[in-house]
C-alpha cells in the first residue's frame, strides 16, 4: 500500500511537471475561441457541403446566423445551407520548452499571454523578429524594405484553396475551370487530364479562373482569383486580386518529350521545361533561360507530386517532396494586372497522365481599415510582430487594427498537435 501510496504521488508530481514546463493543454485542453488562425486553426464553425461539386468546408460560426447560407470556394455555388449545429474550436497541445532554449522563428506559430489582458492566450503566426522593421505591401510582408519570403513547406502550411478537380461540379452548363483546344490530344480523365498525343508541338492545358457573377444561377465571368475563402462567410469587405498562388498536381509522364510548366504573377511569365526521360530542368523568364539543374533521369514515371510555386516574388520547383529549383527575383515596377489563367501545363512528345489538379493562395495581409500614423512598424530588442493566417478578421500586430507587437516576456510556446472534433473532407 505504501508503495502504491508513493508511485501515486509521483506521478502526479510528474504529471503536475509536464503540464507547467513541458506542456500546456493535457488534461485540461486549449481551446481555439476565434477564427484569427483560420485555416490553420479553427474557432467555433459550421461544416457544410456543396451540393453542386460535394467538398465540404468550413465557416466561422462566431456572430453567424442560424439561417445563414453560404458559398462554395471552390464551385462558386452560393445559397448553400450551412449545418445548423456549431462545432467547438481546435483543441491544442502546446509545448511550453522550445522557446525556453531557443527564440522564436519568422513564420512559426506561437502562443502567448495576451498583451492586453494576461490571462488570456493568443495564438499567431510570428513574421517579424526583434530589431527589425516590418511593413505589410500588396499583401506581402516586407523586412527592412525587402520582401520576406516563406521556404515551401511554410507556403504550403499556409495556403488557402482556390480549385481542386477532385471536386467536380455537377451543373453541366457550368465550363471546367482547366481547358485545352478540341485537338490538342487533352482529355478529361476523374478527377483529372491525360493527354496522348505525343505531337512534337506543345499541346497546352490552361487553367481560367471564373466566379459567378449577377444575373442568374448560371452566369459566370472570368476574373481574377481573389483574396476570398469559405470561411469568411459573414465578412463583408473589398477583396483583392492575388497573384501569390501555387499549382499542386499529381502527374506521370512516358517518353522523350518536354514539359513545360507556365506560370504568370500579373506581371511576368515563367516557364519551367522538364525532360522526364533525362531528369534536366530550365526556368525560363519572359522567354530568356535564367536557371537550369540537372535532377535524376526518370523522375516522372510514376504518379509523382509536382508543386510549382510562385508565392513572395520567387519561383519555386518541387517533384516528390524534392525542392529542384529555387528562383527569387525582384518584379519590375509596371502596374500589376493580375491574370484570369495564372497556370498552363504543356506536353510535347510525351504521354501525360494527371490524376488531380489544384490551385491555391497565399494568405493575402489585407491593408489598414483605417488611417494609421505609419505603416512602418519598428521593433524593439524584445519585440516580435505578429500577423493571423486569417487577416481580415485577425487583431494583431497591424498598427490599423489597433493591436500590439507581441513582447519576449509574454511568450507561452508553440501547439504541438491539434485535435479537431470533425475533420473537414477538402
Amino acid at each position: 500500500m505504501r508503495w502504491i501510496i508513493e508511485a501515486s504521488v509521483l506521478l502526479s508530481i510528474a504529471g503536475i511537471m509536464a503540464k507547467e514546463f513541458f506542456l500546456e493543454g493535457w488534461p485540461a485542453p486549449i481551446v481555439v475561441s476565434s477564427g484569427s488562425m483560420a485555416t490553420t486553426y479553427l474557432g467555433p464553425h459550421r461544416v457544410t457541403r456543396c451540393p453542386d461539386c460535394g467538398m465540404e468546408f468550413a465557416c466561422d460560426a462566431v456572430g453567424s446566423r442560424d439561417n445563414a447560407s453560404a458559398t462554395c470556394p471552390n464551385c462558386g455555388r452560393g445559397g448553400i445551407e450551412l449545418a445548423p449545429d456549431i462545432i467547438a474550436g481546435d483543441r491544442l497541445l502546446i509545448d511550453r520548452s522550445t522557446f525556453a532554449w531557443r527564440a522564436p522563428r519568422r513564420w512559426e506559430v506561437a502562443l502567448f499571454r495576451c498583451p492586453e489582458r494576461a490571462s488570456d492566450y493568443c495564438i499567431k503566426r510570428i513574421v517579424g523578429l526583434p530589431g527589425e522593421a516590418i511593413e505589410i505591401r500588396d499583401g506581402d510582408v516586407y523586412v527592412d524594405g525587402s520582401i520576406a519570403r516563406k521556404p515551401l513547406d511554410r507556403q504550403r502550411e499556409m495556403a488557402i484553396l482556390v480549385h481542386d478537380t477532385a471536386w467536380s461540379s455537377a451543373a453541366s452548363d457550368l465550363p471546367n475551370r482547366w481547358s485545352a483546344q478540341p485537338d490538342s490530344g487533352w482529355q478529361i480523365v476523374d478527377g483529372g487530364w491525360q493527354c496522348k498525343l505525343r505531337s512534337p508541338s506543345i499541346n497546352w492545358l490552361n487553367y481560367v479562373h471564373w466566379r459567378r457573377t449577377a444575373g442568374g444561377p448560371l452566369t459566370i465571368g472570368e476574373a481574377p482569383i481573389r483574396d476570398e475563402d469559405g470561411y469568411n462567410q459573414t465578412t463583408s469587405r473589398q477583396l483583392n486580386d492575388v497573384t501569390d498562388l501555387m499549382l499542386v498536381c499529381q502527374l506521370s509522364a512516358s517518353g522523350k518529350g518536354t514539359l513545360q510548366l507556365k506560370a504568370r504573377d500579373g506581371r511576368e511569365e515563367f516557364q519551367v521545361s522538364i525532360l522526364p526521360a533525362t531528369g534536366a530542368i530550365a526556368l525560363a523568364r519572359n522567354g530568356r533561360e535564367v536557371q537550369s539543374i540537372q535532377a535524376v533521369a526518370g523522375l516522372l514515371d510514376w504518379p509523382t507530386e509536382v508543386v510549382l510555386s510562385l508565392i513572395d516574388q520567387q519561383v519555386v520547383l518541387a517533384i516528390g517532396g524534392r525542392t529542384e529549383l529555387i528562383y527569387p527575383y525582384v518584379p519590375p515596377s509596371s502596374d500589376l494586372h493580375a491574370s484570369s489563367q495564372p497556370f498552363s501545363i504543356g506536353a510535347s512528345g510525351l504521354e501525360i497522365l494527371i490524376s488531380r489538379l489544384q490551385i491555391w493562395r497565399d494568405v493575402y495581409y489585407t491593408r489598414p481599415i483605417r488611417s494609421a500614423n505609419s505603416t512602418i512598424c519598428h521593433l524593439g530588442p524584445d519585440e516580435y510582430f505578429v500577423l493571423g493566417d486569417n487577416s481580415p478578421i485577425s487583431r494583431d500586430s497591424r498598427p490599423w487594427t489597433g493591436g500590439e507587437v507581441l513582447r519576449d516576456s509574454l511568450l507561452v510556446g508553440r501547439p504541438l498537435s491539434v485535435f479537431r472534433r470533425r475533420e473537414i473532407g477538402n
